[in-house]
């Protein structure tokens, strides 16, 4: 099994003075966890933060002159082993949550079609962030994502707690309510964003507007609190006397749509830790079940699911397929 290593200085709340801890574990997430669960940061407003010097995998430490000479003088303190029962599964590219069904607008061209009174709860996405080792991007959709932003703190809280690496986050709202609560949870999610980069801002930009000529008109006091982000990004803007309706939903009716073929299954793959890299988006409506497509409607979602996250062993099963 793979080894990981955390190496300290002579800093003294560390849980040892120089030298190092091996952890035995699949994945880096798991060695994490099985490190963290020991060895928790001291610091409660840091709690989140790895309680070490610096992290190696085995190939990393092996051409250090620590593997060698030791580290100031010290060398291994202990080798902790990883519960692999429990380590992830899933690493997504760009994991899609419809967070919500409900929506504050009723446009005509809306691909989904009529809004829901249905919100995602944590009970429903638990069971797939439960087998999560890695997300590059989170996306929060709908319906309008705002009108549900407990479920986004709920996410960000799980991610912390059980050290998902989430690298980028991303969020695209009709603006029509900026709240102070949805303004502060942006910011919350993408410092952890940079955590996950080990301190490095994320390279993609994280908050969109969506505005078109379907659309209400947005407060200008709304859009400037979005544009305030050094991470907003304006390309959302949609032109559709350029760009024809995707004739889904209530699209459908809007003349000169235009229609493209539905993505029906996964690209996936597997690695050497027996995690499952899925490389396009991975679509998770309100009420669980699991898409290739982003761009479907309420009504067809059902004829495209390719599981629910109800029984997320038989999804692996069938990822394992592919």
């Amino acid at each position: 099994m793979p080894k990981f290593y955390f190496t300290f200085s002579d800093y003294e709340p560390f849980p040892y003075q120089n030298g190092w801890v091996e952890v035995e574990a699949a994945t880096w997430s798991a060695a994490i966890a099985t490190f963290n669960a020991k060895y928790p940061n001291p610091n409660p407003h840091n709690k989140h933060i790895v309680n070490c010097s610096c992290m190696y995998d085995e190939t990393e430490f092996n051409t250090t002159n620590m593997a060698k000479y030791g580290n100031y003088g010290e060398y291994c303190h202990e080798t902790l082993i990883a519960d692999n029962s429990k380590t992830g599964i899933f690493v997504f590219d760009d994991l899609v949550l419809e967070i919500t069904r409900k929506c504050n607008m009723k446009c005509d061209h809306c691909l989904r079609g009529n809004a829901e009174n249905i919100n995602m709860t944590m009970k429903t996405i638990e069971p797939l962030l439960s087998r999560t080792m890695q997300i590059n991007t989170l996306t929060f959709t709908g319906g309008e994502p705002t009108l549900n932003i407990p479920l986004m703190k709920k996410i960000l809280n799980y991610c912390k707690a059980h050290t998902i690496p989430v690298l980028n986050i991303y969020i695209v709202t009709n603006g029509k309510v900026v709240s102070d609560n949805f303004l502060s949870t942006i910011i919350d999610w993408y410092a952890y964003c940079i955590e996950s980069n080990n301190g490095y801002m994320p390279d993609t930009a994280g908050l969109s507007l969506s505005k078109d000529t379907y659309h209400e008109n947005i407060p200008d006091e709304n859009i400037n609190k979005l544009k305030a982000f050094t991470f907003f990004d304006e390309s959302h803007y949609w032109d559709f006397n350029k760009y024809p309706v995707l004739g889904r939903g209530r699209g459908a009716n809007i003349a000169n749509n235009v229609n493209r073929d539905i993505i029906t299954s996964f690209s996936v793959l597997p690695n050497d830790d027996g995690s499952i890299q899925i490389d396009n988006d991975t679509y998770v409506s309100a009420k669980g079940d699991i898409l290739a497509d982003c761009d479907l409607s309420y009504d067809t979602m059902p004829n495209y699911t390719l599981g629910n996250t109800k029984n997320i062993d038989e999804f692996i099963k069938y990822l394992r397929t592919l």
